[in-house]
């Protein structure tokens, strides 16, 4: 009872996902390295349910979409970057307050900004905090919890910075968990026990950086074969 569609247009990929669950509909649509956003539908009974999806998935292919096979990737599924709860809680302790989840996040929220790799709307409705963090008066942690409420998401992100980050920080494949791990772990009962200060930002922001240059000089090199 899973419809996925996709469409091309101007060099992006549009998707839209639907499928039948309690008697609704679970929605998943957005742009690859865009944004991306997920939605419940109630529609009280199966048949309702039937009827709906149907109107929705024809409704795309009218907009130019296609049915396709659906093959479940970091492009298509992922909108929150830092699920630290679900994932990192179950192997370490849990953290001591609320904040303290927000450095791990946080601190690669900092790179992106230091690295112009946030989005156009993030920028311009954080304009003052950005600032203050560039000047040093805040840290990342800081506004991640002011301005986001310790949420990351894909549309906070630039195009290109989301291209890096899906693949960096997952936690499946990805190696932000161990360069944060690598560099800032030691001596600490786990990762919420990592502090909050320049010395430690500046020391993985280092870590990323030559990620993000590898990432580029790989991506350049594909670019190249590609053209024979």
């Amino acid at each position: 009872m899973l419809t996925y569609l996709v469409k091309e247009s101007e060099g992006k990929t549009y998707h839209f996902k639907a499928s039948i669950y309690n008697n609704g509909i679970d929605i998943i649509q957005g742009v690859f390295y865009h944004w991306l956003s997920k939605s419940w539908e109630g529609c009280g009974n199966l048949e309702n349910a039937l009827l709906r999806k149907k109107k929705l998935v024809e409704g795309k292919i009218r907009e130019g979409y296609k049915i396709t096979d659906y093959l479940e990737t970091l492009e298509n599924s992922v909108d929150v970057y830092n699920r630290i709860k679900s994932h990192i809680g179950i192997e370490y302790s849990k953290p001591s307050a609320e904040s303290d989840c927000s450095i791990y996040t946080g601190f690669f929220l900092g790179w992106l900004i230091d690295n112009e790799l946030i989005s156009n709307t993030f920028r311009s409705d954080h304009n003052y905090e950005i600032e203050q963090f560039k000047k040093r008066k805040i840290t990342a942690p800081t506004l991640l919890d002011t301005c986001c409420d310790g949420i990351l998401m894909l549309e906070d992100v630039c195009e290109v910075g989301n291209r890096f980050a899906l693949p960096y920080l997952s936690f499946d494949s990805g190696n932000y968990l161990n360069d944060f791990k690598a560099l800032l772990l030691a001596g600490k009962p786990n990762l919420y026990k990592v502090a909050d200060n320049w010395y430690n930002y500046e020391r993985l922001k280092i870590a990323i950086n030559k990620r993000f240059e590898n990432w580029e000089t790989q991506k350049a090199a594909r670019a190249f074969w590609k053209l024979w």
